[in-house]
């Protein structure tokens, strides 16, 4: 999404001139990708072209489509949180799922 994507590419135009590191950080782009087995968005930066980043400990050289992999974010289906809420002593109160992408759920001590 647009957000994430201006998110991770000022932190690397960031990085570049707040570091010791040289690179072009236009040269990567931002990717995001679905795991489902996992339940997990992973968050990649993907090289445009061949280049390289300079910086204290050498340089670094990245292919055309090498993927550095910088983030996740977990997306756990309700049922499976309730499950483990119950696990630990707790017990599901309300589940709301009315809101679309985003659920909420309540919880109380057993």
């Amino acid at each position: 999404n647009p957000p994430v994507s201006r998110f991770y590419q000022n932190a690397l135009w960031m990085i570049e001139r707040d570091s010791n590191y040289h690179f072009d950080p236009s040269n990567f782009v931002y990717q995001g990708r679905w795991v489902p087995e996992e339940y997990r968005f992973a968050h990649y930066l993907v090289a445009q072209n061949d280049c390289k980043i300079s910086g204290p400990q050498g340089e670094h050289f990245f292919h055309k489509g090498a993927a550095l992999h910088i983030d996740n974010s977990y997306k756990f289906p309700p049922e499976m949180m309730a499950k483990a809420a119950e696990n630990a002593g707790w017990k599901t109160k309300k589940i709301w799922t009315e809101t679309g992408r985003v659920h909420y759920m309540l919880f109380e001590a057993v």
